[in-house]
């Protein structure tokens, strides 16, 4: 697995859960083509999770093989250099995008979760009462994973 950060903190969680490579990336602001010309010796990698949006599309599109999956996620950057439509054909790769689905499909990934055993990775807890607390936490930027809100008293994990 190779991870992306610009934290020396976040750096060393990913580290502990299995990240083989950690690219900062405002060391390396060419991360995708390190990543495949370097890193995976001019393959490629078979899945980016694209969670910044416009300002990395174009990252992702370099680090992927052809054929490989880029999955939209999500969109951390407002920065919007737009999508060269070259550029993204040239990559080889097939791109979806990811949603918020209805009851059916949630319950189909319970399923498949819970027969899995993953664990999600959890980086914080909150009491319904601390909700802006959490989301204040979420506007940080600090976390690597999860942060949930219970709807009891309970907070541990």
């Amino acid at each position: 697995m190779i991870s992306t950060t610009s934290s020396t903190e976040k750096a060393e969680r990913l580290k502990l859960l299995g990240a083989d490579h950690i690219i900062n990336y405002k060391n390396v602001p060419n991360w995708g083509d390190y990543i495949k010309n370097g890193i995976t010796s001019g393959i490629g990698v078979d899945c980016v999770v694209e969670v910044g949006g416009p300002a990395t599309i174009n990252q992702s599109l370099d680090a992927v093989r052809w054929g490989g999956e880029v999955v939209l996620v999500g969109f951390l950057s407002s920065d919007n250099p737009g999508i060269d439509y070259f550029h993204l054909k040239g990559s080889g790769a097939v791109v979806r995008s990811v949603a918020v689905g209805d009851r059916p499909m949630l319950e189909d990934l319970v399923s498949a979760w819970t027969v899995s055993g993953l664990k999600p990775v959890i980086d914080s807890v909150f009491p319904f009462v601390q909700t802006r607390a959490a989301f204040e936490h979420l506007m940080t930027g600090n976390h690597v994973g999860k942060i949930v809100i219970t709807i009891s008293d309970q907070t541990g994990r």
